[in-house]
């Protein structure tokens, strides 16, 4: 096994729920236990909360 210092590191920003464009794609891919499921939460009611969707129309 390589000493962590000689690992790969990904570079990939990391999505800023806050500030994420709602119109569009966006990819959420990551490891178990890294939040995505927060993530998409956090996405689905900012769709709900400032595009004033319904929660029916969001899906």
């Amino acid at each position: 096994m390589l000493p962590s210092s000689q690992l790969s590191t990904d570079h990939t920003p990391e999505l800023d729920i806050y500030d994420a464009e709602l119109a569009g794609l966006n990819l959420v891919e990551a490891s178990a236990g890294t939040g995505k499921t927060w993530t998409i939460s956090g996405l689905y009611v900012r769709l709900i909360l400032e595009l004033g969707l319904s929660p029916r129309r969001a899906q």
